[in-house]
């Protein structure tokens, strides 16, 4: 099983490459695509020089859509990948996934997610809270028996349900998110 980084990306030219260079650091990916989000600036490119494969988009179509285009990569080329998903602008914050792929390839934790600190103002994080939200219900329906726990900050636990019902690969959310599907 490979692991992989996914990064959506718009006209972060100034980030792109030490965010790139930082994940192949971790010495825990076996690839990263980049997907650049229609940029006007040289993301692309400069993603490309890092040593990331590169996905575009020719327009600017939102982060879901540069996801969707990531995962559709992923889904052909590399099925069976541990997906990790980060942000463009974490630039060699980026170094910091190692911590959230570790478990996940060594089996002690189908899915990892980062802890951030509490915002002081407008965070921006909708769409992993709205993401967080739909798994948690998704869960739930498909075993109500089960909770998500409030585990301790850098502890992990297994949770052999997650990812069943899935398109059956490994997802993962900007926050900060690794995972791999279920049954292997």
């Amino acid at each position: 099983m490979s692991t992989w980084a996914l990064v959506p990306a718009y006209n972060e030219a100034r980030r792109i490459a030490s965010t790139v260079e930082a994940i192949t650091g971790t010495g825990l990916v076996d690839g990263i695509i980049v997907v650049d989000d229609g940029s006007a600036d040289d993301t692309a490119a400069l993603a490309h020089a890092a040593g990331a494969h590169l996905e575009i988009l020719e327009h600017n179509m939102g982060k879901g859509a540069a996801l969707s285009r990531g995962l559709d990569w992923l889904g052909e080329h590399a099925a069976d990948a541990t997906v990790v998903l980060l942000d463009a602008d974490l630039a060699e914050t980026a170094a910091e996934a190692g911590a959230l792929i570790e478990p996940v390839v060594a089996g002690r934790a189908d899915m990892t997610i980062a802890r951030f600190p509490r915002p002081t103002g407008k965070a921006g994080f909708g769409l992993v809270k709205g993401l967080a939200r739909w798994g948690i219900a998704r869960l739930r329906r498909a075993r109500p028996a089960v909770r998500p726990a409030r585990p301790e900050p850098g502890s992990t636990r297994r949770v052999p349900a997650l990812g069943q019902g899935l398109r059956g690969r490994g997802r993962a959310d900007d926050s900060g998110t690794a995972s791999r599907a279920a049954g292997r």
